[in-house]
């Protein structure tokens, strides 16, 4: 399965500025170094929300492309619709059947009976 990566976020530590660690002491690097961290995840975040924005922008698009073309579809079949009851209507000649037998099908009267 092939994956498709339009956007790539890097890890945190990338993100995060080393002037926040680079000269601490010795007591508080793992303090300094959580700070940059945090300060890294928050850019995660801030390129997320980004890169969603634009995937919902683009699927926004792509709907509106699908709607635009089912409401063609639509007008243009409603236009066959309408087209094939006129006609039906001219060929059937008003009594709904269009072999003009009326109600003896088959040599059958309304009772069921069999005519000769």
């Amino acid at each position: 399965m092939a994956l498709l990566v339009r956007r790539e976020i890097d890890s945190s530590v990338d993100y995060g500025h080393p002037h926040l660690y680079v000269k601490s002491s010795s007591g508080t690097i793992l303090q300094d170094l959580t700070m940059s961290t945090m300060s890294g995840t928050l850019g995660q975040l801030g390129l997320l929300s980004h890169y969603a924005t634009e995937m919902f922008q683009d699927l926004f698009k792509l709907t509106e492309d699908v709607y635009r073309r089912v409401e063609t579809i639509q007008s243009r079949t409603d236009k066959i619709i309408s087209q094939y009851e006129a006609i039906e209507a001219k060929t059937v000649g008003g009594d709904g059947n269009a072999n003009g037998i009326g109600d003896q099908r088959s040599g059958m009267g309304s009772s069921g009976d069999v005519r000769h």
